[in-house]
Formats: C-alpha cells, sequence, structure tokens
C-alpha cells in the first residue's frame, strides 16, 4: 500500500473539482485499496487447477454528489473509472435524481482520524503475509488436511489474508483525505465431503491453536454424519426436541428475524415487524435479560472492529435494545432524516466485510455449549438449514427442513436424521429456557439452546 494510492486520489479530485461539468454544491469521496492472497485446496488436491493462489489488488470508490441543483448522484468507481472519468461524468449527471430525504454530506465533529487508529483492526502479520511470506497459509491446509483425513474422505480448504486502506475525502475543499486508516482481516474454512463446513476470520492472523479448535470439533462430530439413524423411531417420542442451533444457523435465525426487524428502512416503511413509535417509546419486545447491540471489541482483532461506516458515521457503541426494550433501529443517514434519530454504526456487509455477527447479543453469562450437550440426555444439533429464504421475518414462525441434523443421546453424538423444525423464533428467544450459547469459545460466535417442535 504505497502512497501511490493517494496520489492517484489527490489527482482524480483535482481534475474532478475543476471539471467544468461537476457542479457540486458538495460531494463525499469513500475509496478503498484492497491488497489480497488466497489459496486453497479443493477436495485433497492442493493448489489445483480449480484452486491456485490468487494474488489481487484493486481500487474501488464509491462518490456521494449533492448537485448545485439539489439533485443526488451515488456512482460507483473501479480503477479505470477513477482514471478515466470525464467519460462517465455526463452520465453520472444524467442519473441523477431528486430525493427529499436524501442527506447532507456527513462531518464528524468530535472524532478525527487519530481516533480511528486506534481500533485495533490492523495486523502487520497479514500484511506480511499478503506481500508473499504464504508459508503459513499452506502450513494451516496440510494441518487441517493431515488432522481430518482419517474421518472424511474429500476435504476442501480455502484460507485467505486482507489489507485494506480506507480513505474518506469530505467535499470540495478536500485536497487530502479526512479519514485515511488501514484494517485486515484473514481466515480459513474447510468442508468436509460436502456435508460439513467450520471456518474462522478475524482481523489478526489466525494461529495454530484457532486451526486446532476447529478440527477438535470436526474430529468430535463428524463421525457421527455417517451414522444414518431411524427417524421413526426417534420421532415416536414426544415431538418437542431440544435442539442446539450453531453458530452459522443461529446466524440465519438473527439475520431472519432480529436484523431485519431493526434496520432503519424496513421500520420507517412500516415493513418490519417493529414500528417507529414502538422504537420512540422504548417498547418491550423481548426478556428482560436479553439487550443487543453493536460495540467495537478494543482489545481483540474482532471482525466488526472499524471506526466509521461507509458515510462516515463514527461506529459508536450503540443498543438497538436494552434489557428487553427496543432502543433505536439501526439508521444510516437518510433513515435517520426519516425517523428524526441520530445515525448509528450501520451494520452490513458492505459496510463491514464482515462474516458472522453484525451485532452482539448480551443475556447474562454465556454457558458453554460443551457444558450443555454433556448434560443433554436426548435432543438434536442443527448443522444447517433449508428454506429460511421463504419465512416471514416480521411474524416470527418458521417451518423448515434441517437436513444435517445430529441426534445427541445421553450426552454423545450418535448419528444422524432429517427434521423438519418448526415454531415462533421470538416466542423462542423470549422463553425462560432457551439459553445464548458460546460455542467452543469463539469470539463472538454464537449458539442457541431451546425446545422446538
Amino acid at each position: 500500500m504505497k502512497d501511490k494510492v493517494l496520489e492517484t486520489l489527490n489527482d482524480f479530485l483535482g481534475r474532478l473539482c475543476a471539471h467544468k461539468d461537476f457542479t457540486a454544491e458538495d460531494f463525499r469521496l469513500t475509496a478503498d485499496y484492497n491488497e489480497s492472497l488466497a489459496l486453497g485446496q479443493k477436495e485433497n488436491e492442493l493448489l489445483g487447477p480449480y484452486n491456485m493462489p490468487s494474488i489481487s489488488k484493486s481500487l474501488t470508490a464509491t462518490l456521494y454528489i449533492r448537485w448545485l441543483d439539489k439533485k443526488i448522484s451515488n456512482v460507483n468507481l473501479n480503477y479505470a473509472g477513477i482514471m478515466d472519468f470525464e467519460k462517465e461524468i455526463a452520465g453520472w449527471r444524467e442519473k441523477s435524481f431528486i430525493d427529499e430525504w436524501a442527506p447532507a454530506v456527513w462531518r464528524e465533529e468530535t472524532f478525527d482520524n487519530n481516533d480511528a487508529l486506534k481500533y485495533k483492526m490492523y495486523d502487520p502479520e497479514i500484511a506480511g503475509v499478503v506481500e508473499g511470506n504464504a508459508q503459513f497459509l499452506f502450513d494451516a491446509i496440510k494441518l487441517i488436511d493431515s488432522k481430518l483425513k482419517p474421518v472424511s474422505k474429500l476435504i476442501t480448504v480455502n484460507a485467505f489474508a486482507s489489507i485494506n486502506r480506507r480513505f474518506i475525502f469530505l467535499g470540495p475543499s478536500a485536497s487530502n483525505p479526512v479519514y485515511d486508516f488501514k484494517f485486515s482481516s484473514a481466515g480459513i474454512a474447510f468442508e468436509l465431503d460436502n456435508q460439513y463446513s467450520d471456518s474462522f476470520i478475524k482481523r489478526r492472523m489466525f494461529t495454530f491453536a484457532d486451526i486446532s479448535a476447529l478440527i477438535d470439533k470436526a474430529i468430535k462430530y463428524y463421525p457421527a454424519f455417517s451414522v444414518q439413524l431411524d427417524k421413526k423411531e426417534l420421532l415416536s417420542r414426544p415431538a418437542v426436541k431440544n435442539i442446539v442451533l450453531t453458530p452459522s444457523v443461529c446466524e440465519s435465525f438473527v439475520n431472519k428475524y432480529i436484523l431485519s426487524n431493526l434496520y432503519a428502512k424496513p421500520v420507517v416503511e412500516k415493513q418490519a415487524r417493529f414500528s417507529l413509535s414502538d422504537f420512540t417509546s422504548q417498547e418491550k419486545h423481548f426478556r428482560d435479560d436479553i439487550s443487543i447491540k453493536f460495540e467495537p471489541d478494543f482489545d481483540e482483532y474482532e471482525i466488526n472492529n472499524i471506526p466509521l461506516t461507509y458515510e462516515g458515521v463514527q461506529c459508536a457503541p450503540v443498543y438497538f435494545v436494552k434489557n428487553g426494550r427496543l432502543q433505536t433501529p439501526i439508521l444510516d443517514l437518510k433513515y435517520s432524516k426519516k425517523a428524526e434519530m441520530p445515525p448509528t454504526a450501520y451494520l452490513s456487509h458492505d459496510t463491514f466485510q464482515s462474516s458472522e455477527y453484525k451485532i452482539k447479543i448480551e443475556t447474562g453469562e454465556y454457558e458453554c455449549v460443551n457444558n450443555i450437550l454433556e448434560d443433554m440426555s436426548e435432543g438434536f444439533i442443527i448443522f444447517d438449514v433449508l428454506g429460511m429464504h421463504t419465512q416471514d421475518h416480521t411474524g416470527g414462525d418458521f417451518s423448515i427442513s434441517a437436513p444435517h441434523a445430529m441426534v445427541i443421546h445421553e450426552g454423545k453424538p450418535a448419528g444422524m436424521v432429517k427434521l423438519s423444525i418448526s415454531g415462533n423464533f421470538f416466542e423462542i428467544l423470549n422463553h425462560h429456557n432457551t439459553k445464548l450459547l458460546n460455542w467452543y469459545g469463539e469470539g463472538d460466535s454464537m449458539a442457541l439452546k431451546c425446545l422446538c417442535s
């Protein structure tokens, strides 16, 4: 990441502001320069034709323009568009539009680039890998392959390391970025026989200890995937089941039923379970001990550690639900204006390059999933679900299939069945017997133990 990128952007802005057709009242340019390295093993073949090492560099940007005539443009730019924008500027103007709710360009008054740099989000070790020292990625893939060969026939592994430099320029007089910071991410994921998968991603380089925890889980649970049990015999017993949702399944439920009802657009447009008045009056919709929040983790390299949204709003800690009561929707600038409420950290994969949880759910102490399973005389671990996209996010009802449900008998994996599970997620989440679990101590990864039909 050399200063050549900054020179390129400064040159672009100089030419842009001097262009006769750029009659802008104000604008924001958010630019990302990314370098990444990825490699993998597909079905036992390391560095085969479908998973050759990949090194990429890219410069992309979003340009938000408020023209003098009050029209708005949102422009996505790549390197070619930045270097040769004169060919495209007429199209920007032609496609501009009137939006009475279009926000002004946001300028933080009490937060500056020095504050941004305090976030624990850039690991120099990842930078070293991206620059070509990729031996650790090879070793990590080989470790997974060697340890999991005894329990699987086909192993697919992918590993990556990435560094990003983000620049945010504000307004026609911005000769240099108001914000200029770097963040990193690295991850590894594997799949066994196209059935069982697991992954690890943070803003720091993963370690052999991180990988070993994934391997130990796979060795414990995956052998049961080859044991198919008689569903009729199992389900001749009471229909209400003790189930544990793994983090990926729990995330599907959280995204479907919680996040989709907290985002400002559906809330303001009356397409969510909760209305704007529910938030302003802080209506109670969850258990007293449940709080839902965004909060950077300054002690760890968590994937959500990033200081600003793409609109330049500080990602300050915020409760969306506190002690069961609604506090604020997740508000970008436009819907902040509509709702007449302050903007918040706007959590989306575009903003945070995030996988897994974009929010944290507090409920006192998280319990360890190992302890719960060891005490379970009979139940199921749900490893994946099908049909979530067809469910109604506002009501909370669901009826979906679980093609890989592991039977737990007397605290131990006993085999696999295909199940259908149904219920109401809001009722389940609020039930006093529902427990939020820490899935093997992996940061914010969360599992859910509950009763389900």
